[in-house]
């Protein structure tokens, strides 16, 4: 599958790859820069590292790309993956504008572009895009940068209304823009939506109205219909996520999706239902009984979670015999001074860490431990 690098780190993408390490880490900056790259392969806008492509916005500014917004230190991104039987790699330097200079832009200072045996390489020059491979290739980066999507960490709330959607965009927005449109285009969205939501945020009863020229959305679980505009922050934070899940088991697609905390605000009782729907969106748990999986339908779905709950709802299923470990991957990102660093977890066919990063996912337990000296020593 392809792989990504930024500096020493190397990260193998299997079709559900969870990343996770303490707040600040860098986790949602190895899903941004994914996507990042694939934009700018796909010549979306134009520049091989966009700092923004449609509803997403990598970078506000050309240096936020670069360790301390400097040209002192380059960004070196390596890429890899396979096409139509052939393996494919990019291997680049990326360097921030000089202060002084009045035209800010990213400076391409090498690459090597191959796609099986065919290899292009140079200097801040252009490659060949109107000629086999590479105009394959570029369209096969275009097709998946359109089917992919990010939810980012924060999404924003449920409207009290929205205009009658003409169409469906293909993508929703970083902040969940469009879960709206994609639920009314698509009766059995929402049902399959309205019923997943129904059973760990009982006695929510998801429904649309799109009477008097507008589109709401109401949870009716009650005798009085209530816009969910009005519903508690982790139903807002959910929907979306839910919603971009329940599209990828309906309607399988190549492409990258990539969220963000999609367990934001949610009881932690939820966490191991929306892990379960993760693994059924990659296609590595069946939807229903019998149901086929689909391990290499070229979808990957990238998740950065601070989850304890959703990971161990991931291991449970490994160790149940339910999904196989090769199809999760699990990697940990950690602060060291002023770098990040990412490295691997490897998942037994038990479900087990063959390592596991000091201090993560302890809190509980050590919290545990204190109650029980407190008691002790006052019984003492």
């Amino acid at each position: 599958g392809p792989l990504f690098e930024e500096s020493r780190n190397l990260l193998s993408v299997a079709p559900l790859t969870l990343v996770i390490g303490r707040n600040g880490a860098g986790k949602s900056q190895v899903l941004r820069l994914l996507h990042q790259i694939i934009a700018g392969l796909a010549g979306v806008p134009g520049p091989w590292l966009p700092n923004q492509s449609g509803p997403y916005t990598f970078a506000t500014n050309v240096e936020d790309n670069f360790y301390f917004r400097s040209p002192a230190h380059p960004l070196k991104v390596y890429l890899s993956w396979e096409f139509r039987g052939h393996p494919g790699s990019l291997d680049a330097t990326f360097v921030a504008p000089q202060p002084a200079e009045t035209e800010k832009r990213v400076t391409l200072l090498q690459f090597t572009l191959m796609q099986g045996a065919e290899r292009v390489e140079g200097e801040d020059s252009s490659v060949p895009w109107n000629r086999s491979p590479w105009a394959e290739l570029r369209a096969a980066f275009v097709a998946l940068w359109r089917g992919s999507t990010a939810l980012g960490g924060t999404r924003g709330r449920i409207e009290r209304s929205y205009p009658i959607p003409q169409g469906r965009r293909e993508r929703m927005h970083a902040s969940g823009e469009g879960a709206a449109e994609w639920l009314y285009h698509s009766e059995r969205l929402r049902l399959a939506t309205r019923d997943w939501v129904s059973t760990p945020l009982t006695p929510l009863r998801l429904d649309l109205d799109s009477s008097g020229g507008e589109l709401r959305l109401l949870d009716r679980s009650g005798p009085n219909q209530v816009n969910l505009s009005d519903a508690a922050e982790g139903v807002q934070q959910l929907l979306p996520v839910i919603t971009l899940l329940q599209s990828r088991c309906l309607e399988p697609i190549s492409g990258v999706d990539c969220i963000e905390q999609p367990e934001l605000h949610l009881h932690d009782a939820v966490h191991g239902d929306v892990g379960d729907l993760l693994l059924r969106a990659a296609g590595i748990l069946p939807t229903q009984p019998g149901a086929k999986l689909r391990p290499d339908g070229g979808y990957r779905l990238l998740v950065e979670t601070h989850s304890e709950g959703l990971l161990l709802r991931v291991r449970r299923r490994i160790a149940e015999g339910e999904v196989d470990p090769a199809h999760v991957a699990l990697a940990f990102v950690e602060r060291e001074g002023v770098q990040s660093h990412l490295r691997p977890i490897p998942l037994d066919r038990d479900g087990q860490p063959t390592w596991w990063p000091e201090g993560v996912f302890l809190e509980r337990y050590r919290e545990v431990q204190a109650i029980n000296r407190a008691i002790h020593k006052k019984a003492g």
